[in-house]
């Protein structure tokens, strides 16, 4: 049932999920009234009623001096909490996808990672993936993933539960290498150092021949993916013959000294 309740009767209600909330309707939508009903259940005697998603809102529309909000009530026993979490989610990000099997996936992650899913800032099934980092490395690296890439979250949380797993570390060590790698102006080439000590190798072995002799040539050298196989690609554009001809040159000075170098790098060779 939707009906109107004094804005200040919402004032001092609390939110059922932890983490914030982001989308909000443009101020003219607002005062004529034209955002979603905020979903308020009431759960019982013990915890009374919680604003299921709208705190932001409620917010805003007292900044606004509104006197009356639009609220969807719901009683015990109407919702649960799988589906009061379905809720949200649609409401905050306006999209469909999320089921109860998602929503109770979503309830098994430590609050950091909810945070991080309902922001969008992480999908679902890596941080379903990375859950059981403990909290305390959870709560030294999120703050530090907050304004990187989206593909750069998710591939340093792997990179750092792999390599806890891998080597069994305890919280004491994971904390003290999560504390190093959030000081550093690179920390995913750290990660994937020590993640693929190998392919590190690899690369600085390929990379001290061959960059040595293409740095500011405007010539690119690429070796087989995970230098797996033998063929090479090369990459280079002219504009005349002279420059082909100097390209040229430094091609046959790296062809005269690349053999050992794949014969050392690449797995198809040996």
């Amino acid at each position: 049932m939707v009906q109107k309740v004094a804005l200040i009767e919402l004032s001092t209600l609390p939110p059922l999920f932890p983490f914030p909330e982001g989308y909000l309707p443009k101020e003219e939508l607002l005062r004529k009234e034209l955002y979603p009903p905020i979903p308020l259940w009431y759960r019982g005697h013990k915890e009374g009623d919680r604003i299921v998603w709208g705190k932001g809102l409620v917010n805003r529309l007292i900044e606004l001096n509104v006197q009356d909000v639009l609220v969807r009530r719901f009683g015990t026993g109407e919702l649960t909490i799988s589906e009061a979490l379905i809720l949200w989610m649609e409401l905050e990000h306006k999209k469909e996808g999320w089921n109860s099997y998602r929503a109770e996936e979503f309830s098994q992650l430590p609050i950091p990672l909810q945070q991080f899913v309902a922001e969008d800032k992480i999908d679902l099934k890596t941080a379903l993936r990375v859950k059981t980092l403990p909290l305390e490395i959870l709560n030294h690296v999120i703050p530090f993933l907050d304004n990187r890439s989206f593909s750069e979250r998710r591939i340093f949380l792997q990179l750092l539960y792999e390599i806890l797993q891998r080597d069994r570390l305890d919280t004491k060590k994971g904390v003290e290498l999560a504390r190093h790698l959030t000081h550093l102006a690179k920390p995913l080439e750290e990660l994937y150092r020590i993640r693929y000590p190998e392919l590190h190798r690899l690369e600085e072995t390929y990379h001290g021949t061959v960059d040595s002799v293409l740095k500011g040539t405007g010539i690119k050298v690429s070796p087989p993916p995970n230098f797996e196989g033998t063929r090479f690609k090369v990459e280079f554009s002219f504009e005349k013959g002279s420059q082909l001809k100097r390209k040229a040159l430094v091609l046959q000075k790296l062809s005269e000294m690349i053999d050992p170098v794949i014969e050392h790098v690449t797995y198809g060779s040996k």
